[in-house]
């Protein structure tokens, strides 16, 4: 029942903070091939992301990933939407990524689910995002998990291709806006794709938006004043990424001209 289920839940939760090493990822994907409910599903994929990845069993990296899968198979298209849900999918695409060839026929299996999930963070003290670049899809659903472990309040705006300095600058000029509802430091552009709210230490913000038809480097910037130099990123469309994926070609740093390593 939903008591017995929320205490799995914590159990499972508590395993990975105590001993998150192979023998818990082995348990981790136990429990997810039973088939569980959505309270214990997030449990595990709350825990499994705790458990470093060089700490990930081989041979059950590919049973869990199945696992998601068909969990996420079962659900209805609207709630693949749901924080659940979107956590379960960028996970089982690190455990496809991470996984033995035969995993990777789970890929396509995870694209006709829908999202396109990209997780963010900033980095501590250094003004940058974590990853420099991503890609995705022309015309499907993305979005993006940012979470901003930092003392200084973050953003994450996504804008057209060259819109870099534009965005940074005039985000940046901006007054603090006095209603709550407004997103600081964002320009009402029609540069501007989707953006996040300006969110302070500890917080995640969750971007949700369809990735633009024409293929192109498009941006993502954080705007807070004075930021937009260091921290920011380009967001790669592709036509296919599974022929990307195929031939990968990094996009090109918009600042310095040079193709990102």
């Amino acid at each position: 029942d939903a008591d017995d289920a929320r205490v799995q839940a914590a159990a499972v939760r508590a395993l990975a903070a105590l001993q998150p090493d192979r023998e818990t990822f082995a348990t981790l994907a136990g429990i997810a091939a039973t088939a569980p409910g959505v309270d214990v599903i997030a449990a595990v994929v709350d825990a499994a992301a705790h458990v470093p990845q060089d700490e990930w069993s081989t041979p059950h990296v590919e049973p869990l990933a199945r696992a998601l899968v068909a969990w996420l198979g079962r659900l209805d298209a609207a709630r693949r939407t749901e924080p659940p849900a979107v956590d379960a999918i960028a996970l089982a695409e690190r455990l496809v990524a991470a996984g033995p060839p035969a995993a990777a026929a789970l890929r396509g299996e995870l694209r006709a689910l829908g999202v396109r999930v990209i997780r963010l963070e900033a980095v501590f003290e250094q003004v940058a995002f974590d990853r420099r670049w991503f890609v995705v899809e022309a015309g499907r659903d993305v979005q993006i998990v940012f979470f901003n472990p930092d003392a200084m309040p973050h953003n994450v705006v996504i804008g057209v291709p060259g819109s870099l300095e534009k965005l940074g600058t005039e985000g940046g000029a901006m007054p603090m806006p006095d209603d709550p509802a407004v997103r600081p430091f964002v320009p009402d552009a029609p540069e501007v794709i989707a953006a996040t709210h300006l969110i302070n230490q500890g917080q995640t913000a969750r971007l949700s938006f369809r990735a633009p038809d024409t293929p192109g480097d498009y941006v993502f910037v954080c705007t807070f004043p004075g930021h937009w130099v260091r921290m920011y990123g380009v967001m790669k469309v592709v036509d296919d990424l599974a022929a990307w994926e195929a031939d990968p070609v990094p996009p090109v740093d918009p600042m310095t001209g040079q193709p990102f390593s």
